[in-house]
């Protein structure tokens, strides 16, 4: 009983909330009304109660994804297993909560996307090599622009022929 009414008084005092505070490691922006009307600097920022206006905080600093190692095929049919590196921060934070949903999971979704293209049309040779990667990175950079987003570092972190064998349809002779 007095727990609910501890919350609903705890909410209703929430309304009246008209402050926020930045972290220094942190962007962000205030919306009046969901339209984003200024950017917020570290520390202490004011706006409306009543929810007329909130805010929105971004983490700044560099992220980096080590992907799921992925088998692929080359131009050349050899099968390989790759896994990939991607360093980011975010660049522009409005561009990063306005213009995709789920911009993380987007970059690593977006990245293991191009490394499985660039490997389809290269040779294996390119793939244990390392030259795929300029072809990697600027694609990778190009797309994560339009989402507010650095890209810093792209890199193998993995690259070896895949193992092969038959798990169906062999017969005693073939084993």
């Amino acid at each position: 009983m007095f727990d609910r009414l501890f919350d609903f008084i705890v909410s209703i005092l929430g309304l009246f909330q008209f402050w926020t505070v930045l972290k220094a490691e942190d962007a962000g922006f205030i919306r009046r009304f969901g339209v984003p009307v200024r950017d917020m600097q570290p520390g202490l920022n004011f706006l409306w109660p009543f929810a007329i206006e909130t805010s929105t905080h971004v983490d700044m600093r560099q992220w980096s994804d080590v992907l799921p190692a992925q088998s692929l095929r080359t131009k050349d049919g050899v099968d390989v297993v790759v896994r990939l590196m991607v360093a980011y921060h975010v660049e522009d934070p409005r561009k990063f909560v306005l213009n995709v949903f789920d911009a993380t999971n987007n970059m690593q979704d977006l990245a293991a996307g191009v490394l499985g293209s660039a490997v389809a049309k290269a040779k294996a040779s390119e793939v244990y090599s390392g030259a795929i990667l300029e072809k990697l990175k600027d694609r990778v950079t190009r797309a994560a622009r339009a989402w507010g987003v650095e890209v810093l570092k792209v890199q193998l972190t993995d690259a070896t022929p895949a193992p092969s064998f038959r798990l169906f349809g062999a017969t005693k002779d073939e084993n």
